[in-house]
């Protein structure tokens, strides 16, 4: 082999691992952009409501991102251009890791914030018909004490 060759095979073999890893990296986004879309939604019920906002903000902030490495990594894998920085292989590299640097932030978010422990909403309308219950129960024995001269009722606890 001559020496013009074996450049030209060089360099074909370098665009070929570029299309490789750009193609792995368009995999890789599509997995993490499902990733974000699960997390998001199954921390719906568990997060802290403000913290739920933020970290779905930044959820959605890293999915721009993921986008936007798919889309560079698909100009790159047509174009081919060779220019240093403004190589479109280089962009959806930082696009695709700032997306999964701001994905890691939003899991922090919904890891951490859990949503503050009390009485639910059933709760608290269970306890309120108790209450009524409790009332209705005290009046019918007044009734009954009353009714009976209270013979029989005085003997009864009373509902706590």
């Amino acid at each position: 082999m001559t020496g013009v060759g074996a450049s030209e095979q060089c360099a074909d073999s370098a665009s070929e691992s570029d299309r490789a890893l750009a193609g792995a990296l368009i995999g890789g986004a599509f997995g993490f952009i499902g990733l974000a879309i699960f997390s998001s939604a199954s921390y719906a019920e568990k997060v802290d409501p403000t913290s739920l906002w933020w970290g779905n903000i930044a959820a959605m902030i890293a999915v721009f991102f993921l986008v936007a490495s798919i889309i560079f990594g698909g100009l790159g894998w047509t174009r081919q251009s060779r220019s240093g920085f403004s190589n479109q292989f280089n962009l959806q590299a930082l696009f695709g890791l700032v997306g999964i640097v701001l994905l890691s932030f939003s899991a922090g978010i919904f890891a951490f914030n859990p949503k503050p422990s009390g009485p639910s909403d059933e709760m608290e309308v269970v306890m309120k018909q108790m209450g009524t219950l409790q009332a209705q129960l005290a009046l019918e024995r007044r009734i009954v004490d009353y009714a009976l001269g209270n013979r029989y009722c005085s003997t009864i606890a009373p509902v706590r």
